[in-house]
């Protein structure tokens, strides 16, 4: 194991699933010694955040200082700010990992112009402290360009598929209904996702009003929906094939299990972890135009289906549900697609390069 110790201020939790903050947690700790600061700042409205955001800068700071990193790697830009902070005061380099380009996700998840100008201006001002930026496409790299910042500092590590996730699941379709309590003589549509992110809380509730009606007029009772992820969505009458399942900390007997897996997911993140948890599984994978900008590679027809709108991505789902047995090819087309392009064992040492240099 190389010595050189790594501090990660990441707001997202250790989970066994191909979410970016993990699988870089579990590259890095094959070869550093990395201690992760777990800072959860995401609340109800833009005030709560900045509220908790604010609160959890001298537990940053106290565990920072104490723990004498020889470099800083900050998920998101929230805590990228803080992460420079540290990094100046305490003369260590600082790596951010902000995935998206911050402005085109400000206007994505149109955030209050006022907050955007103050994240852009925060970003210009402490860009020049940064030792590089990582980005998950060469589009957000390109965006970055345009926006006239220096892109020689950034460096592409796309969100990529930890297939040592899946070898202790047993892959039998059969077994896992039987396992998990899902009816074996139905098609099962899956979505996936936490509720409480508010891209994610739109496409179930797109889900339950207006696929779920669409495909039980075609269908009647044959086929069953299920969401899982953690929170609610609040307001609404489940549609009867529609079930809500909450958290589950093994997503991938969710998805063997299941026929195809839906991403109606039209702004903000997500949607490239989503795919890539499916497609690593080769399942057959709906998605929407927007998840094709960051991966290129996505062909509709070959290795998943691309709907260009929503009432495409109903009648694409209809038609997949009829011809789901003759699908397989695509399915096959995507795990490769996967192993080729998304694979750790591919990107881990343009990791670890930028992390030596």
């Amino acid at each position: 194991m190389n010595h050189k110790k790594i501090l990660f201020i990441t707001p997202r939790a250790y989970v066994k699933t191909n979410e970016r903050a993990s699988g870089i947690t579990r590259v890095l700790t094959k070869r550093y010694d990395i201690h992760v600061i777990l800072v959860n700042y995401e609340g109800k409205s833009p005030i709560q955040n900045l509220i908790k955001l604010l609160l959890s800068i001298p537990k940053i700071y106290f565990f920072g200082i104490k723990y004498n990193a020889d470099i800083i790697l900050c998920e998101l830009i929230e805590l990228g700010f803080i992460g420079t902070i540290l990094s100046i005061l305490k003369g260590r380099p600082c790596i951010w990992d902000v995935q998206r380009n911050t402005l085109n996700l400000c206007k994505e998840l149109n955030k209050p112009k006022v907050l955007e100008i103050i994240y852009i201006g925060i970003e210009r001002i402490l860009w020049r402290f940064v030792k590089k930026v990582l980005v998950s496409a060469d589009a957000e790299k390109q965006a970055y360009a345009v926006q006239g910042l220096d892109s020689r500092k950034i460096e592409v590590i796309p969100i990529s598929a930890d297939f040592g996730l899946t070898k202790e699941i047993d892959t039998d379709k059969t077994n896992l209904r039987n396992k998990l309590g899902i009816n074996l003589n139905k098609k099962i549509l899956l979505f996936f996702g936490g509720l409480d992110y508010q891209p994610n809380k739109i496409a179930a509730q797109w889900i339950n009003n207006n696929l779920a009606p669409a495909i039980h007029d075609r269908f009647g009772e044959n086929i069953d929906i299920l969401i899982v992820g953690n929170g609610e969505i609040c307001n609404e009458r489940h549609h009867p094939i529609v079930n809500f399942l909450g958290f589950k900390s093994n997503i991938f007997e969710y998805i063997y299990a299941s026929d195809i897996v839906i991403v109606p997911v039209w702004k903000g993140e997500g949607q490239q972890t989503k795919l890539i948890d499916s497609m690593m599984c080769a399942k057959l994978t709906i998605v929407n135009k927007i998840s094709s900008v960051g991966i290129p590679q996505l062909i509709d027809g070959y290795n998943t289906i691309i709907a260009q709108n929503k009432d495409e991505f109903i009648m694409k789902t209809l038609i997949a549900l009829k011809n789901i047995d003759n699908l397989g090819e695509i399915e096959i087309n995507a795990k490769r697609m996967i192993e080729t392009h998304y694979n750790w064992d591919r990107w881990k040492q343009n990791l670890y390069e930028i992390i030596e240099k």
